[in-house]
């Protein structure tokens, strides 16, 4: 009779799935990548078939060496853990338990990638690629229904090509997120001696296509990132190649000038002084503007982070407790669609204590500095884009936002075990 350590496992050592299933596993990751901006259900599909091939070649044996070798990876896993501490001291139960599970992504999908010898630098950037196939893709699809929508059914142009009401399915901010992606994978992810030059002209049409696209969608969050984007291709070609530099910057020109007449950009552009104002106070603006509101959901946090800051108010309650908030400070329409802190460092403060968030900020510092010194800028630039995030919306309680960062940080971590 064998022995129960030789039987355990024993499908591990057939020869057929142990050539196959790292196969396998390069194909489900960039499944994952295609329809990461298009369908989080088939993303979740491949992060459980991507689990139970980890379980069967026993990838958790070299968990040691992650843990030594990226201290992203600790951090994230950590975060994760602090999460499941703080339902200890939550009240509303059900909302903690649903939090955790939409967060799984945030640590299982870096430990997915992490631990796979099989995913290197190449798949890295093959993943990227899909991923921005996936972006363009899903960017036709709302042109082709907008397009129905105003030919076809006579809608008004507004209605159907602006904000919201293009990216029906994702949140603009999310989508602008994804195409800056996409448009930093074309920048710096494709080695110019290698494109001949029909690829570099088709290179040059996908980031205007995407770049007006970010502009229809009229997301403040993606005019900001569009613009660090160029800022720093800006910053990336002038230090290797001066005709690449001049380009990006007439760009920038061109940008800001479609940007600045944009009115949801210069809502933004406001009078941001009343925000200290807000905080310090419990009255709220009278007939308040976009931006305005979000300074008072600001505020609210704030007010709610000073009275709860080392341990926060639990997994599941800081909604609870913003929408009760939202009503001492008559925001009616902000209490009755229980409105989050629209920033992520804000709502973990909120939840789970300042030094979570500290942690937080802290992780993705780590994984910047990693990709930039490892000259990924790809990479680089996806963290930063996490962390201008973070300061407009609550990415880790969507599951477009906790599955980007769990793909984004996963490859980050990757790099740091690499080096």
């Amino acid at each position: 009779m064998p022995k129960t350590s030789e039987s355990k496992f024993l499908i591990a050592k057939i020869p057929f799935l142990q050539t196959w299933l790292p196969k396998i596993d390069i194909w489900l990751v960039l499944v994952l990548a295609f329809f990461l901006p298009i369908k989080p259900i088939v993303v979740s599909g491949c992060i459980v078939a991507l689990l139970i091939s980890w379980l069967i070649q026993q990838k958790w044996k070299s968990l040691g060496d992650t843990f030594r070798l990226s201290n992203a990876f600790t951090g994230l896993v950590l975060f994760y853990l602090v999460h499941l501490i703080g339902l200890v001291y939550t009240s509303n139960l059900q909302a903690g338990m649903v939090n955790l599970q939409v967060k799984l992504s945030i640590f299982l999908l870096p430990l997915l990638i992490v631990t796979n010898p099989a995913f290197d630098n190449q798949l890295q950037k093959k993943a990227f690629n899909v991923f921005t196939l996936g972006t363009c893709l899903m960017a036709l699809g709302f042109l082709a229904q907008a397009s129905y929508s105003f030919v076809i059914e006579k809608q008004p142009f507004l209605e159907v090509f602006y904000y919201y009401k293009l990216s029906r399915h994702i949140h603009p901010s999310y989508f602008a997120m994804f195409c800056c992606t996409a448009i930093a994978n074309c920048l710096f992810n494709q080695k110019s001696k290698e494109l001949k030059i029909g690829q570099k002209i088709g290179l040059g049409v996908l980031i205007l296509f995407l770049s007006g696209f970010i502009y229809l969608l009229s997301s403040r969050a993606g005019f900001l990132s569009l613009i660090a984007l160029t800022c720093f291709g800006l910053f990336y070609f002038l230090k290797n190649n001066i005709g690449r530099g001049i380009t990006i910057a007439v760009l920038l020109a061109i940008s800001l000038l479609f940007i600045q007449q944009n009115k949801r950009f210069n809502t933004l552009l406001g009078d941001s002084t009343q925000l200290y104002t807000l905080i310090n106070s419990s009255d709220s603006l009278p007939n308040p503007q976009t931006t305005e509101t979000r300074f008072q959901l600001y505020a609210s946090s704030v007010h709610l982070i000073k009275e709860n800051p080392l341990f926060g108010v639990g997994t599941g309650d800081d909604n609870d407790h913003l929408t009760l908030e939202y009503k001492n400070r008559n925001l009616t329409e902000a209490a009755e669609k229980r409105y989050n802190a629209h920033n992520q460092f804000l709502q973990t403060a909120l939840q789970l204590g300042l030094p979570v968030a500290i942690l937080l900020f802290a992780i993705l510092s780590a994984a910047f500095l990693q990709c930039w010194k490892a000259q990924n800028y790809v990479l680089c630039f996806s963290v930063f884009l996490i962390i201008l995030n973070f300061m407009f919306e609550t990415m880790l309680n969507a599951q477009f936002g906790t599955m980007y960062f769990g793909f984004v940080m996963g490859w980050a971590c990757k790099r740091q075990v690499i080096s």
